[in-house]
């Protein structure tokens, strides 16, 4: 159970960035799709504030 544990932490830590470039993805499309420029700036500066 504990090693579980460690390693779903690890695989959490290895998935950080991996999932900010699925976000930044993710916003880029909505973006594109509704040319919503200002709210994915705004987002983009968020996700790297808090994953950075």
């Amino acid at each position: 159970m504990q090693l579980e544990k460690m390693l779903t932490e690890v695989n959490i830590e290895r998935s950080k960035f991996n999932t900010y470039n699925v976000l930044l993805q993710y916003i880029k499309a909505v973006t594109k799709k509704y040319n919503l420029n200002k709210v994915s700036s705004k987002y983009g500066k968020v996700l790297f504030i808090k994953d950075g």
